[in-house]
């Protein structure tokens, strides 16, 4: 039988039981831990003292900058994740000029809304079709604001803040739809010819990406280690995931033809041959290359939706293109898979033949209207 529900306690996103009461305007967020029982025993406590007034609210933070913290975060907490370089950088550029110089017990919602505001404002590197300045996306501003996020509830946690004074609740998050590009097979055709003077550790990883599908960084992390040639398979361990999930992809005559004659000058699958290190990074060279076959608005990770739309184009089921991704839920899937018009237009006209009605013949003079007792015509 499950337990009751009990008002003031929730478990985050991690599955830790955390409180979030407010008692005469004075709210207290913290995060307990594993035990549920824990969690409702420091509940009863908390909210006796916020009654008795016995809680301080606010006088460990008032002198604990952000900016001090934040080092403190990164370092400890945040450097075991995988998203420790984007953290980093984000904070670097974006959060640390912002909020830096504020007090952890001074960040409230109007200065969150505030920065959401000014970002999107701020323009990046990327160039539209007709080579004006992109605005800052909303799915980067909500990275970024889930990460202040992060630090704030973590604040609580280690007890540099007594309560986060920012109701996520409230904070609106920017739509995050799907982006719809994809490779079309004139545009793959147009790019292998520019890869001719790119040298061949470019041309192998696309090759490598549009039949595996697998994300930049963990083809360019890929060990040998990861391959088995007898049973053509690819397989990644939880550390090398960022989902933390294991993931096995079959490997087609394509990949094999390419892992068949790379040279095992490292550990690494694709490295310099001349100096045996790994490659760290393709997105100069496939941008010239992109360039030179004409090809706008195209991003290295846009050769993974292209792996899960070509295969949905061939009839394979969505729950196999889900499991090939190592995506957690078909949802996620669904926002790779691009809509091709000219597939769309095929499955419409293949329900003319479905819809054949046996009509009955009037046996009035022609034009006439039809018999009331005609029965409608369902598409099966």
């Amino acid at each position: 039988m499950a337990k009751r529900k009990i008002r003031n306690l929730f478990r985050n996103a991690q599955g830790k039981w955390c409180i979030d009461i407010t008692v005469k305007k004075r709210r207290v967020i913290r995060v307990i831990g594993d035990d549920r029982r824990e969690a409702e025993d420091a509940l009863t406590l908390i909210r006796g003292d916020l009654l008795r007034g016995k809680l301080g609210l606010g006088t460990s933070s008032k002198n604990v900058l952000f900016k001090d913290f934040a080092e403190k975060f990164l370092s400890t907490y945040a450097s075991k994740k995988r998203s420790y370089r984007t953290d980093r950088t984000a904070y670097n550029i974006h959060l640390k000029p912002y909020f830096g110089d504020a007090f952890l017990s001074d960040i409230k919602i109007e200065r969150v809304e505030r920065y959401q505001a000014e970002r999107q404002k701020e323009t990046t590197r990327r160039k539209t079709p007709d080579g004006k300045p992109m605005k800052t996306s909303g799915p980067t501003i909500n990275r970024e604001i889930a990460l202040l996020r992060t630090m704030l509830n973590k604040a609580v946690e280690w007890e540099y803040l007594d309560a986060s004074s920012v109701n996520w609740r409230r904070v609106k998050k920017f739509n995050e739809n799907g982006r719809e590009r994809y490779l079309t097979a004139d545009e793959r055709e147009r790019l292998f010819a520019a890869l001719d003077n790119s040298g061949p550790i470019l041309r192998n990883f696309i090759i490598l990406a549009l039949n595996t599908g697998l994300r930049r960084g963990e083809i360019m992390g890929l060990r040998w280690a990861n391959v088995n040639m007898d049973d053509g398979l690819i397989c990644l361990e939880r550390a090398q995931r960022k989902n933390n999930k294991v993931l096995r992809v079959p490997l087609n005559e394509n990949a094999l033809e390419v892992l068949r004659h790379l040279p095992r000058a490292s550990d690494y699958v694709l490295c310099d041959p001349g100096r045996g290190e790994r490659v760290l990074s393709f997105r100069r060279a496939f941008a010239t290359a992109c360039k030179k076959a004409g090809i706008q608005d195209l991003r290295i990770h846009d050769l993974r939706h292209t792996f899960g739309t070509m295969l949905n184009v061939r009839g394979v089921d969505l729950p196999t293109i889900s499991s090939l991704l190592g995506h957690s839920s078909i949802t996620m899937t669904s926002r790779y898979i691009t809509p091709i018009l000219e597939i769309q237009k095929r499955a419409v006209d293949s329900l003319v033949d479905a819809q054949e009605p046996e009509r009955k013949k009037d046996e009035g003079p022609a034009g006439g209207s039809l018999d009331d007792d005609r029965k409608p015509v369902y598409i099966q």
